[in-house]
């Protein structure tokens, strides 16, 4: 669970050099009080979905956007 909340300290607006003195150890407290319940002996379990498309772009053509789970 560690690693996972200080995952967190990667993303610039939460980045410990960001924060002022002592808010990141707050941060840190509470988001492990939030995921905890949910974590399996302190691991937490993700899941990653994506789409991969294969081959090659037509030229001058972009593909449309659609949304997830469409």
């Amino acid at each position: 669970m560690s690693e996972y909340i200080e995952s967190f300290h990667s993303r610039s607006s939460l980045s410990r050099q960001n924060m002022p003195p002592g808010a990141a150890d707050a941060f840190d407290n509470g988001l492990r009080a939030l995921v905890e319940p949910w974590s399996e002996d302190g691991v937490i379990v993700l899941q990653t979905i994506g789409d991969l498309v294969w081959g090659r772009p037509l030229a001058g053509r972009r593909p449309a956007l659609r949304a997830p789970n469409g």
